[in-house]
């Protein structure tokens, strides 16, 4: 099947221009943008194919996310990186200029695109990325070698009192924790339920969960928290922090407009 015939099929399932637009970056990160391809590539692009023919996202038929300027490796054990994250990490960047900040965790570090992305930018501080998944720890850790950045990842169950004692006192916590209620699950695209981690997308009782623990930790010590948020319960979030202590409570949109990121000092 050629190119042009990929693209016709896939509109069946896509609207044109993404089906149109999922197959360049198929040519592209499978095989460099050739067109002409060895009789073995052959075979790899008519199984990708069909996968995008079942939705399952491009990025994990590659095994290729891009977020800012890294290209990290990611698989189903891991959720795949969006750019409202990147707009985390552009905060946490700005948080961190002209402050004596030596030391940052990170919760829930999945696939590490924040802890990677902030340690490239502040290579002389200490970045601690935890996650309660042994899978994502070692996708994690295969993109920090890869990259060469040299971060400190560590399993630990944030919501179990017992593993947060395990963890050292840092200038500054990052998340982007599982945040979406099981009722919500009805407004998730197909190839995101399907395919994504739920442990990572999925709250399941209470979306507010992992803020109330963030924010119990991190008020504790007086330790500023940038998180994203999400965008149905950004006061019932606000409140969460402000209960644990939190003068300082702020809530940013995203490029959509939308509540996205929580920033806690």
């Amino acid at each position: 099947m050629d190119r042009q015939a990929m693209i016709s099929a896939l509109a069946e399932v896509y609207e044109p221009r993404e089906a149109s637009l999922l197959i360049t970056y198929l040519y592209q990160d499978l095989f460099g943008g050739r067109n002409q391809l060895f009789p073995d590539e052959n075979l790899v692009l008519e199984d990708a194919f069909h996968r995008l023919l079942k939705h399952e996202p491009l990025q994990y038929i590659t095994g290729k996310a891009y977020f800012r300027d890294l290209i990290l490796y990611v698989a189903p054990g891991v959720l795949i990186p969006r750019p409202e994250t990147e707009e985390l990490v552009n905060f946490a960047l700005v948080y961190a200029q002209n402050r004596k900040i030596s030391h940052i965790l990170d919760i829930g570090t999945g696939s590490g695109c924040i802890a990677l992305s902030l340690k490239k930018k502040l290579p002389d501080v200490k970045i601690t990325a935890i996650d309660k998944s042994e899978e994502a720890l070692a996708i994690a850790r295969k993109n920090a070698i890869d990259l060469d950045l040299e971060i400190d990842l560590k399993r630990c169950d944030f919501l179990l009192e017992q593993d947060r004692k395990t963890l050292t006192g840092a200038d500054l916590i990052v998340s982007n924790p599982p945040y979406i209620g099981r009722e919500e699950e009805v407004v998730l695209a197909e190839n995101v339920l399907a395919y994504e981690p739920h442990m990572a997308l999925f709250a399941d009782d209470d979306p507010l969960i992992f803020y109330k623990a963030i924010a119990a930790y991190g008020g504790a010590s007086k330790t500023p928290v940038i998180c994203e948020i999400n965008e149905r319960l950004g006061a019932e979030t606000q409140a969460c922090f402000v209960l644990a202590g939190y003068k300082n409570v702020v809530i940013y949109k995203d490029m959509q407009g939308k509540d996205r990121i929580i920033m806690a000092h």
